[in-house]
């Protein structure tokens, strides 16, 4: 061998050609997760759009809100009337009232009843 051989520079080269293949193999790790966030953001970006033009709110949500205002719409006007909200509740889902409820809603409606003769 001679007095002039360093092995440094071989071994920047094998460090060099080590951090490559490391990065090469990395990048088919990481490409796919690359993949899935751009057609994430692709798709909030899509239904964010979307949901502007509707009027800022999805159809579901627009509707579910239309329905709740008329039913405060509906409940205040029975509440003025006198009319206790329990019959109302019954009347919307009478598969869910029970002999007992009934019982209960129909003495309320007659003490309201009671309440408007005594107060004319």
């Amino acid at each position: 061998m001679s007095d002039n051989y360093s092995a440094l520079p071989l071994i920047g080269i094998v460090l060099a050609i080590m951090l490559g293949f490391a990065a090469f193999f990395i990048s088919f790790l990481l490409a796919p997760l690359a993949v899935l966030a751009l057609f994430y953001l692709f798709m909030f970006a899509r239904d964010r759009s979307k949901s502007r033009a509707d009027g800022g709110q999805p159809p579901e949500l627009s509707e579910r809100m239309a329905r709740e205002a008329e039913a405060r719409k509906l409940r205040v006007e029975r509440e003025r009337e006198g009319i206790p909200v329990e019959d109302l509740l019954q009347a919307a889902h009478p598969e869910r009232a029970n002999g007992s409820a009934r019982a209960t809603a129909s003495a309320r409606a007659e003490a309201a009843a009671e309440r408007r003769a005594d107060s004319s």
